[in-house]
């Protein structure tokens, strides 16, 4: 059986495939996914990747793939490293593009970040095609031919974070009790059940105590958290419906994120529908990588980890889903070793999977980790007592909290989360993250408990 072999195409009109150079990285002669700019090498965000991703492959390829190797294609260039820039390029499954998908490119060139020029003017507001790009540079011409700009809105104050907005009926949930865990407005009426919802793209929550609201209020309890209602999935609206909410979230994490990165810029890959020409899926896709986007900049930028917090959260819960799925697989098809049993087995290779996927991430997002770092990944954390010192290995720890995927319920009473609290670093809360597939209750926080009960 011969290898599936693949080239690099030259720079140019004629390019069908992918060109890897010292200038960048495309696709065809339209497309642009990496490119040299005064300050290094970059490539197309999350969102925009993904949207591409979609396009090209379907759901053929794990999600957040393409921007990976986008991403590996930079930093390799960044170095100077330009062979293994190129293989990184050859590693993108494409042979060629057809004439109709390469019209197709050519169409949404436009909505491409990496050609997106802050500089040119747009027309006035308030006249006719206000805000969208001129062809010629006049402040008055005519709107670019194809182009559909997102609707500009105005930058959101920023989230007042001095009171919970929502609780959780008392503010806990109890596994198994039978709580069915509707959302209750602080002004007392109650919201639809999730049956009469809508719902679009969740409400943005940049903090543990929006996603969980009775954090705020659990320090010394050590009882079971569940996220409100919609955090960590939706369910599909009339296309009308999502396509608005998703348009107006776009609006608010484009305007978040340039306030605290004025040089990011917002001009998304779509196919030629633009946003109404995405998935559902593929929607939600977008939104999530620019919740991502904007949590890295608050961390890095900021030095402000909560944001973080929260997107890492909503990001493991489907990876481990993910990884829960393809062990199943694995296992059924005899390619896993249990030692102990099937159990053990499935969860070792989720453990496994979670990680690389992680450490994938944070690399993909210039996020440092690991010993020494405010986040760190299957890192030993030490807990130092007049004896000596020993430790615990959370999954992962992001600031002061700890998260931990597994197969099992977890408690307070667990010598494991226990110890966690017990670390130097004195997390304030415990994350559970259980696969989807093993029932509802899945994923629960646990505050931290008063430490004389430690």
């Amino acid at each position: 059986m011969y290898e599936v072999m693949r080239r690099l195409h030259p720079r140019g009109t004629a390019s069908t495939g992918i060109t890897v150079d010292p200038d960048g990285a495309m696709l065809g002669p339209d497309c642009i996914l990496v490119r040299r700019t005064a300050e290094g090498y970059r490539c197309v965000s999350r969102g925009e990747a993904g949207a591409l991703q979609e396009f090209l492959f379907g759901d053929g390829m794990e999600s957040g793939w393409l921007f990976g190797q986008c991403h590996r294609i930079a930093k390799a260039l960044d170095s100077q490293e330009i062979a293994l820039a190129q293989i990184f390029g050859l590693r993108i499954p494409l042979d060629g593009l057809d004439h109709e998908r390469l019209r197709r490119l050519a169409l949404a060139a436009p909505f491409i970040k990496a050609n997106f020029n802050p500089d040119e003017p747009r027309i006035p507001a308030g006249e006719p095609g206000g805000g969208e790009w001129t062809t010629t540079g006049g402040a008055g011409d005519a709107p670019a031919t194809g182009a559909k700009p997102v609707a500009a809105s105005p930058a959101p104050a920023p989230a007042d974070h001095s009171e919970s907005l929502l609780s959780l009926d008392d503010g806990v949930y109890r596994p198994g009790s039978g709580d069915d865990r509707h959302v209750i407005l602080t002004g007392g009426a109650e919201e639809e059940e999730p049956s009469r919802r809508s719902n679009g793209p969740p409400d943005d929550y940049t903090r543990l105590e929006d996603v969980f609201p009775g954090l705020r209020d659990a320090p010394g309890l050590a009882i079971p958290l569940a996220p409100i209602d919609g955090f960590l999935g939706v369910s599909a609206l009339a296309d009308e419906a999502n396509l608005e909410a998703t348009l107006a979230l776009y609006g608010q994490l484009v305007a978040d994120i340039k306030r605290i990165d004025p040089s990011f810029a917002d001009q998304e890959l779509f196919p030629p529908g633009g946003i109404a020409g995405l998935s559902w899926q593929g929607r939600a896709n977008l939104i999530n990588g620019l919740r991502m986007e904007r949590a890295a900049d608050y961390y890095r930028i900021l030095g402000d980890v909560g944001p973080l917090q929260v997107e890492t959260l909503r990001f493991l819960q489907g990876a481990v889903d993910a990884a829960h799925a393809k062990a199943i697989k694995e296992a059924d098809a005899g390619l896993l070793q249990p030692r102990l049993s099937r159990e053990e087995a499935i969860g070792s290779r989720v453990d496994s999977l979670v990680r690389f996927d992680l450490r994938d991430m944070f690399n993909s997002l210039d996020i440092p980790f690991g010993p020494g770092n405010d986040v760190t990944i299957n890192n030993r954390d030490y807990e130092t007592t007049d004896s000596g010192s020993q430790y615990r290995v959370p999954d992962a720890r992001l600031g002061d909290v700890a998260f931990d995927w597994t197969l099992s319920s977890k408690t307070i009473g667990s010598a494991q989360i226990r110890g966690f609290f017990r670390a130097d670093s004195q997390p304030r809360a415990v994350v559970i993250i259980r696969p989807s597939a093993l029932g509802s209750v899945r994923t629960y926080l646990l505050p931290r408990p008063d430490d004389s009960s430690l």
